[in-house]
């Protein structure tokens, strides 16, 4: 059996680069 992980990034906040770029990062190190 395997773990499944949800990454979510993005949104309409002025934070969104902040969110893409941690989100990409996370899912680099997850795959």
């Amino acid at each position: 059996m395997t773990d499944k992980i949800a990454v979510l990034l993005g949104g309409t906040s002025a934070e969104r680069e902040v969110s893409l770029n941690s989100g990409a990062a996370g899912v680099s190190r997850t795959a």
